[in-house]
């Protein structure tokens, strides 16, 4: 069955922050407990499902105006469009989705909700399957990503740039599928493990810990009666999260659209006569692991946020799109840049280092009208994150008994 009509190219990320299973046992914990209680005229939280009318209105104005810890656009860029926050579905089913929705209807809602923070796609998981051999997934013969590629039909089920690959990073794709695990033990007794998925299926949304996002993958089996293709898509939900809300009930004013600040006035000299200024600013941000040992090679990613004219933009559009320049560097070693939005570091000595991360303050860019403008980025340009490197452990050979031809020996 042919996979129904999808948008022709994936959507950009906004926000990529890593997904840590073991956060996982204690948000469902979290979850069951009553929502802490501030000082009257700050805020409570709560869940969606408990919240009146009026709370639901305050919380997404508080999300809109970054109170949760991570700011929520109005708009983000997502295949190749804006796409604004359908608030219809903030009230109606308290999640956060941009555009409208796509990929088919039925008495249960779209496939498609919309785009989430991510510009990924938000599935619908009651959404219907279109067949159902009645075979367990675990026992389908499901083809290999490099086998989708190879065949027509399965590209047409998954979709080009779902392939690409690049839409999401490698360490998010393996988050979602440690999360789909973890829930359908199943698979894992049947064999297949965080490989085969990431070898096997391609992702159109990822999870993330904000807890606004879902992850979703899509694989491609052959029927073992028919010998036919069929696609299958498997949905990965996140614990139920908690929202502010103010404690004294009443609503705060609604932000309105995000100001465009206008530009920053930089080092360099005055533009040119009728050369267009464009202000962007900045969240400058750092994904990486906490702790290294000396001489490990470490991959460091940019997921900096971006705004512009009151549109967001996730790290390697607003690279591309402002031709705005970035620089690494790191203490007790060294960091080079890989590609836009990513950077290996290497550390000579132990102890508490930093890498640093420095976006450029202007750029010069050629719009597609062939005229240029100048680029100002104001805001927070400069992240540092700390990295916790250790001497490498002396290895320790031991014997399990006398050496024979059939004992080997274990590290240890």
């Amino acid at each position: 069955m042919k996979h129904p009509a999808l948008p022709a190219q994936r959507g950009k990320r906004l926000f990529r922050l890593r997904f840590f299973l073991p956060f996982i046992a204690v948000l469902l914990i979290a979850a069951l407990l009553p929502a802490p209680v501030f000082a009257e005229g700050e805020y409570v939280e709560k869940y969606w499902s408990e919240m009146t009318a009026d709370e639901k209105t305050a919380a997404l104005a508080l999300l809109l105006a970054g109170e949760n810890g991570f700011p929520v656009p109005r708009t983000i860029v997502a295949e190749g469009g804006t796409r604004a926050l359908n608030e219809a579905l903030w009230y109606s089913h308290g999640i956060l989705v941009y555009g409208d929705p796509f990929g088919g209807t039925s008495a249960y809602g779209p496939r498609y909700w919309g785009y989430d923070l991510n510009g990924g796609y938000f599935g619908n998981n009651n959404f219907p399957r279109d067949s159902d051999s009645g075979r367990a997934a675990w026992e389908k013969a499901w083809l290999t990503i490099d086998q989708i590629r190879r065949n027509p039909v399965a590209r047409g089920y998954v979709g080009e740039l779902a392939l690409d690959g690049s839409a999401f990073l490698a360490s998010e794709k393996r988050a979602t599928a440690e999360l789909w695990l973890a829930a359908h033990p199943e698979w894992t007794a049947a064999g297949l493990d965080v490989n085969y998925i990431l070898t096997h299926f391609c992702f159109n949304s990822v999870v993330s810990d904000t807890g606004l996002t879902q992850g979703q993958f899509i694989g491609v089996h052959r029927s073992k009666n028919s010998g036919n293709l069929y696609y299958q898509t498997f949905g990965v939900e996140v614990p139920v999260r908690l929202f502010l809300v103010p404690n004294d009930g009443t609503v705060p004013p609604d932000p309105g659209p995000e100001p465009n600040p206008g530009p920053t006035p930089g080092p360099d000299d005055p533009p040119a006569p009728g050369t267009e200024e464009i202000a962007v600013t900045a969240n400058a941000l750092i994904i990486g692991p906490d702790t290294v040992y000396v001489g490990e090679k470490v991959l460091l990613t940019d997921r900096s946020q971006f705004t512009a004219g009151g549109v967001a933009y996730e790290t390697k559009s607003a690279y591309t799109t402002f031709g705005i320049g970035s620089g690494w560097t790191a203490s007790g070693g060294m960091a080079s840049p890989v590609n836009l939005t990513e950077a290996e570091a290497v550390f000579s000595s132990s102890g508490r280092n930093t890498v640093t991360l420095t976006i450029g303050q202007t750029a010069s860019v050629v719009k597609p009208d062939g005229t240029s403008a100048r680029v100002t980025v104001s805001g927070t340009r400069t992240a540092t994150k700390t990295v916790n490197v250790l001497p490498v452990p002396a290895a320790d050979v031991t014997l399990a008994g006398p050496h024979k031809a059939n004992r080997t020996e274990r590290m240890v």
